[in-house]
């Protein structure tokens, strides 16, 4: 699922009225109130922010908000993998899981 959230152009953001989605993927300009047709803009000048004339910017979500079970199943699972880790593992060494990263052999 594809949820169009906000279109920004020159810095203004469009009505969702001026816009469309075509088959979860094409976003499509519609004609504007006076009847014009703008399109989308050819350019966009990445060293400004989306807010400035010159710019353009889509936020969108994609995907599907996973159940209430779930997101619990996944704290539930989170705690056990912290609880367990050991000492000076646990979530505060970013990055690390809390696992080594490479089993030893045995002698």
């Amino acid at each position: 699922m594809v949820d169009v959230v906000e279109v920004v152009v020159d810095g203004a953001t469009l009505d969702d009225s001026l816009y469309r989605l075509d088959d979860r993927r094409w976003l499509v300009r519609l004609e504007d109130p006076d009847g014009s047709r703008p399109g989308w803009p050819a350019s966009q000048d990445l060293t400004l922010p989306a807010s400035e004339p010159g710019t353009w910017e889509v936020t969108f979500t994609w995907g599907v908000r996973p159940p209430a079970a779930g997101v619990l199943a996944a704290v539930a699972l989170a705690g056990e993998l912290a609880r367990d880790a050991p000492a000076g593992t646990a979530p505060s060494t970013r990055g690390s899981p809390p696992w080594p990263a490479k089993a030893s052999p045995s002698s």
